[in-house]
């Protein structure tokens, strides 16, 4: 984790956030609202459970 990760917020789509994390190769994206505070994590395994990928 660098001073800036690359993050999402709560309105993000599903396959955008996919697509973003495969661009970047990553396995989690921090979920932040519109002030930059912590709200959720999405993690690759989330979206498979889910059959997102």
């Amino acid at each position: 984790m660098g001073k800036r990760p690359r993050c999402i917020t709560p309105e993000t789509l599903v396959l955008t956030a996919a697509a973003q994390m495969r661009e970047l190769k990553v396995d989690q994206l921090p979920v932040v609202d519109v002030e930059g505070r912590a709200v959720g994590l999405l993690d690759v395994q989330d979206l498979l459970a889910a059959k997102f990928v």
